[in-house]
């Protein structure tokens, strides 16, 4: 993989923010369980919506050396179905995908506590980054 100078991944971490609030108002993350498609143009398929989670707008309250802060804390937010979290899609607010992510338990680009969630509860995001290229 190339390795690429700050001032490159600084600006490719700054289109993903721009692209997750270029709808009217603030983008999401949105969670799911089932098989991850195969990329973020990918359709669903039998994926199940577990929560979504609305960022601030703009998204990122920070944006340094190809890293950029999630502007948090974010929620709570109400879990709509049980299942175990496995990818997570980042969207603006008219629905376009901006990207899609890893989720579940820690290890996963979208961590949470557990992997299970369960309908009905909360779901609270404390802190979080995207880290563009070899930052």
């Amino acid at each position: 993989m190339a390795s690429l100078a700050t001032t490159i991944r600084t600006a490719r971490v700054t289109l993903i923010g721009d692209a997750i609030d270029a709808g009217a108002s603030a983008g999401e993350l949105r969670v799911y369980a089932g098989a991850p498609p195969a990329n973020a143009g990918a359709a669903l398929g039998g994926a199940t919506l577990l929560v979504t989670i609305d960022f601030e707008d703009p998204a990122f309250s920070d944006v340094t050396a190809g890293v950029a802060t999630i502007d948090a804390p974010l929620g709570p937010f109400t879990i709509t179905a049980s299942g175990t979290a496995t990818f997570a899609r980042a969207m603006d607010s008219d629905g376009t995908v901006v990207a899609q992510f890893t989720a579940g338990g820690t290890g996963n680009e979208v961590a949470f506590d557990t992997a299970g969630l369960v309908q009905g509860g909360t779901v609270t995001v404390d802190s979080g980054t995207i880290t563009e290229g070899n930052a």
